[in-house]
């Protein structure tokens, strides 16, 4: 009886946190039909807000704007290891939710800040890149999901993420 209140509690979190995405995309005037977030970027410093320990609410959408699931991570300090030269920290997976539960958060998962610019996906897999990329603020981040290959990113879609508070 437990363990399913406190399933239902974590569902109803998960659904609050997408919630929360939804009206602060809303509210920062965002479109889901971003051009790529690499010319959006201004190279700018860090915005505070994103540091180690800080825990944020991710919500990932298709190319067709549809929801494909949301997550709830905290940053790390902790090295990862990565397929990919720079400096990848872990991410812990708090919450999450996605339509296929084989999707990017039931793996390891990295991120990299740099100045103003997040990535944030797996690292760990030689190969089997899937990345959220896009420019940080004080409030959140949105950007392009995809993967990477050796044609280079293939756009599957968008992401956005908001701080929260625990």
């Amino acid at each position: 009886m437990r363990n399913e209140s406190t399933s239902r509690r974590s569902r109803s979190l998960l659904g609050s946190y997408s919630l929360i995405v939804l009206v602060a995309l809303m509210s920062m005037g965002w479109v889901a039909q971003s051009s790529s977030a690499e010319d959006q970027s201004q190279h700018g410093s860090t915005p505070s807000q994103w540091q180690v320990g800080s825990t944020w609410a991710v919500s990932v959408f298709s190319a067709d704007h549809q929801l494909v699931g949301s997550m709830v991570v905290r940053l790390t300090g902790k090295k990862a290891r990565s397929c990919i030269v720079g400096d990848w920290k872990q991410v812990e997976i708090l919450k999450r939710r996605f339509k296929d539960d084989d999707f990017l958060a039931a793996k390891p998962l990295s991120y990299s800040i740099e100045g103003n610019k997040l990535t944030l996906g797996m690292t760990e897999v030689c190969d089997g890149y899937v990345f959220l990329h896009g420019v940080l603020t004080d409030t959140g981040a949105t950007g392009d999901y995809g993967t990477l290959g050796l044609e280079g990113f293939t756009r599957r879609g968008s992401f956005a993420a908001v701080t929260t508070r625990d």
